[in-house]
């Protein structure tokens, strides 16, 4: 399969990229008096590049802007998505908004509202601190007024139940998906995310999530290719085969068979690297349709592997062809159409 660090991620963060889902998701699991106080329909996603390299692999949160309802300002909606419970995920979230406001260009009416929230879909109950103040013990009376309150929101899947999920249809299988779930209630799990989607799906959201099913869920190529010609069409089913088929175990693969026939280290690179590219033309054709594939001129000068790996990431939680573009610009590609 392609490698994707963290696909739970991934596969959040390219559902939020859909401005209705996010509203979706705001409006169906966020607090009723903070959804009453924004412009309804409005939340765009903010792509965060002030974080610095080494910190990447710590802060993947999903930061939605919304409008006030009164228009006067914009309201930042934080979300940090959590499988298992962190000690310190509070002080995670606030220094990913000291980053934020730190690199805030204009001061001059204030920081930036941010509102943010832990959304949990673990198996475990979660029993780590909710705000900052719960991260010190021992703390004598006179001290506690100097430590910031910290309070975060806090979105429980493991306590709602199927009849309970809300939104929209991509928003309601997302929901679906990542809810906790017995071993035995997996396939269960994957029908019923795919029937929710049904025929009608966003070809976006299709594709990521069956990507995220064949990266997270114990589940062979057949069984979900099944399911998915079931509950959606024949068409998704073919888009099981490519996903499972494209991956880079299969780069990889050729690589090694194309050095085998020339006999040297630099064959077998060579290898991993047209079965990259060769996996990324396809995944480019699948996502944003065959238009798209005319960026692959520029594309196929890149022959690092680690290079190639970045472009697929990209690729993948890019909601469409623009922020693609955007982000080959910031990889140092430049689309050629």
């Amino acid at each position: 399969m392609p490698d994707i660090p963290n696909p739970y991620d991934a596969y959040f963060k390219g559902m939020m990229s859909r401005e209705e889902n996010a509203w979706s998701l705001l409006a169906s699991y966020q607090a009723k008096e903070i959804v009453d106080a924004l412009e309804p329909g409005v939340a765009e996603l903010v792509l965060c590049s002030y974080v610095p390299d080494h910190l990447k692999e710590y802060f993947a949160d999903v930061m939605l802007r919304c409008r006030s309802r009164n228009g006067n300002r914009y309201i930042y909606n934080l979300f940090e998505h959590k499988s298992c419970p962190e000690k310190f995920a509070v002080l995670q979230i606030l220094v990913y908004m000291a980053l934020h406001w730190n690199q805030q260009e204009d001061k001059s009416e204030g920081l930036h509202l941010i509102v943010p929230t832990i959304f949990y879909h673990g198996e475990k109950p979660w029993n780590a601190p909710r705000n900052l103040r719960e991260c010190f013990v021992n703390v004598e009376p006179v001290f506690l007024p100097f430590i910031p309150a910290g309070d975060v929101n806090f979105i429980d899947l493991s306590t709602i139940s199927d009849d309970e999920v809300r939104g929209i249809d991509a928003v309601k299988a997302m929901v679906k998906i990542l809810m906790p779930r017995n071993p035995e209630d997996i396939l269960f799990s994957i029908e019923t995310a795919l029937r929710t989607l049904g025929p009608s799906a966003d070809r976006r959201d299709l594709f990521l999530t069956i990507t995220f099913i064949s990266y997270t869920k114990n589940v062979e190529q057949e069984k979900l290719a099944e399911i998915t010609r079931d509950a959606v069409s024949p068409q998704g089913a073919e888009m099981v085969k490519t996903v499972y088929e494209q991956g880079v175990d299969k780069g990889i693969e050729r690589g090694i068979e194309k050095g085998i026939e020339k006999g040297i280290e630099k064959g077998i690179e060579k290898g991993k690297v047209e079965g990259m590219l060769d996996m990324i033309a396809d995944l480019l054709q699948i996502k944003f349709g065959p238009d798209a594939a005319s960026c692959m001129l520029s594309v196929s000068s890149v022959q690092n592997i680690d290079a190639l790996k970045a472009i697929h990431r990209a690729l993948f939680e890019s909601a469409d062809f623009e922020q693609f573009k955007s982000h080959l610009s910031k990889l140092g590609v430049s689309a050629q159409l």
